[in-house]
Order: structure tokens, then C-alpha cells, then sequence
């Protein structure tokens, strides 16, 4: 429990990774376009910026593609969204209506115990929620320009 306490922060900051992450380093790289002493500098550092724009571009538009896209994004997210539900409703919401939820005793409340995730499991729903929440974003922007 004190893992799963303890890992939200994480979990949360990296909902926001990517889009975070592209906004920064565009930031970053204006700022060392506007810094560089020579013209191949400001050159080189121009074309790292396009080249994030382009990447931020190409998820934006990849984000409404298709309703295969759509799909398969939906497959991939059931794996995760089907441990996070068992663990929230079933684990802590029935399991405390019948008294057991954070108790390992025998019989009836061991099965309301779900075994840790290791960290590379807990990246892979990090990452999954990440991609979520970044379509939905990606979606409401788009909506914003086409406007």
C-alpha cells in the first residue's frame, strides 16, 4: 500500500511527461537560439526547434488519425485499466465494505489482496495513462485551431 501511496507523484508527473517535455526543450532551444554567439549556432539551433515542433505536430495530428488508431489504443490501455480498477474497486471499495481492505488475513480478505507491481510495470501504466491523457489534449487543441 505504501508503494502504491508512494509511486502517484510519479505517476502523475509522468502524465504530463511528454508534452512537458517537448514544451521545455522547445522553450530551451528559442532561448539558446537567441544566446548562440555565431550564425551556425543560431542556425543549428533553429533546426532543433522545427524539429520539435514537427514531433509536437505529427502527435497532434497522430492523436485523431483513425478509428483503427483508436482501437488499438483501446486494446492497449485494457491490460492496465483492468489492474488499476481491481485494485481501486475491488481492493479498497468492496474490500472495506467487508472489513478487509489492507488486511491480509486468511480466508475470505486474501482476495482482496493484489500482489506489487514491479517498476517496469507501473512505467508501462504510466506511460499508457500518459498517452491518454496526451490524445485527449491533442484532441481539444485541435478542435481550438480548426475553430
Amino acid at each position: 500500500m505504501l508503494a502504491l501511496i508512494t509511486g502517484i507523484p510519479g505517476l502523475i508527473a509522468a502524465l504530463f511527461g511528454s508534452i512537458n517535455h517537448i514544451t521545455d526543450a522547445i522553450a530551451n532551444e528559442k532561448i539558446v537560439a537567441l544566446n548562440a554567439t555565431t550564425e551556425q549556432g543560431k542556425i543549428a539551433s533553429n533546426e532543433r526547434v522545427r524539429a520539435l515542433e514537427a514531433k509536437r505536430d505529427l502527435m497532434i495530428a497522430e492523436a485523431g488519425a483513425s478509428r483503427l488508431n483508436m482501437w488499438v489504443r483501446s486494446l492497449i490501455a485494457l491490460g492496465p485499466a483492468s489492474f488499476l480498477l481491481k485494485v481501486f474497486l475491488y481492493d479498497k471499495v468492496i474490500g472495506a465494505f467487508v472489513g478487509c481492505s489492507g488486511r491480509t488475513l486468511p480466508g475470505t480478505c486474501s482476495t482482496f489482496v493484489t500482489d506489487a507491481l514491479d517498476p517496469n510495470l507501473w512505467q508501462v501504466i504510466s506511460i499508457v495513462l500518459g498517452f491518454y491523457f496526451l490524445y485527449e489534449g491533442a484532441v481539444g487543441i485541435t478542435r481550438i485551431i480548426k475553430r
